[in-house]
């Protein structure tokens, strides 16, 4: 073979070497390149979402689950992208959503900007219930059957991402950062679900008022049929709130 075929197959196996080195990282737009993840974008998978945007309606962006029932009064404050809504523990303020959206998922992600506004970081932002065990995402807690809890960051707008993967189990980040997980606690989530709420711990027996409900403020709720992989969850904080789908 001649010297220069046998250096343009050198070449051409180094370059096949680097890319083989960057599969699975993400963009800063939120695009994976590769890896184990079959997805391209952070919209994939992507099965509900709120916006907190508007005053006197919470559609789901994505899906068809609209908010059954809002109960919350300062639906007008400045969010980390665009709107958002301000809880108020006192008042006892929810949002009930359609029973049953959550069903049956092979995978599960649930990601939420909040600012805790004086609240504390040990509340509870979304729940549900289903006849399996149900779950809850708070600021620094993730909650399928198992709990891990992390760093809330007690003020400014912060992002809370839950994970409950059938092949990684369960994982807690806190602004794109890693900060617990269970690898032995695989999703259970086939169970018919009760209840849905944002603003409410749906575990706790009897809500009162400054207990069991969320205070302080909600912006930009997103929910995915997949476990996100780490280097997406970096992705989305670094969007700061940006619209991907």
């Amino acid at each position: 073979m001649h010297r220069a075929s046998l250096l343009l197959l050198a070449a051409l196996a180094l370059v096949a070497a680097c890319a083989g080195d960057d599969a699975g990282d993400t963009d800063p737009s939120g695009t994976s390149t590769g890896g184990d993840n079959l997805c391209q974008t952070l919209a994939c998978g992507l099965v509900h979402a709120y916006t907190f945007d508007e005053a006197d309606a919470l559609p789901d962006a994505i899906g068809e689950a609209d908010a059954l029932l809002i109960n919350v009064a300062d639906r007008a404050v400045s969010g980390q992208a665009g709107g958002a809504w301000r809880f108020n523990t006192a008042a006892g303020e929810s949002v009930e959503l359609p029973a049953g959206m959550l069903d049956g998922l092979a995978g599960l992600t649930i990601c939420a900007w909040y600012d805790l506004d004086g609240g504390s970081a040990d509340e509870i932002l979304f729940s549900w219930e289903n006849s399996v065990d149900g779950g809850q995402l708070g600021p620094a807690w993730w909650s399928v059957g198992n709990s891990i809890s992390g760093d809330g960051k007690s003020t400014g707008w912060h992002l809370t991402c839950g994970v409950a993967d059938k092949g990684r189990g369960l994982e807690l980040y806190v602004d794109g950062v890693l900060q617990g997980d269970d690898p032995f606690k695989p999703i259970e989530n086939d169970g018919a679900s009760a209840r849905v709420a944002i603003g409410l711990d749906l575990s706790t027996l009897a809500p009162m008022p400054t207990y069991g409900y969320f205070d302080g403020i909600i912006d930009e709720i997103y929910i995915w049929d997949r476990g996100l992989g780490a280097d997406e969850i970096e992705a989305l904080h670094g969007m700061q709130g940006a619209s991907f789908w």
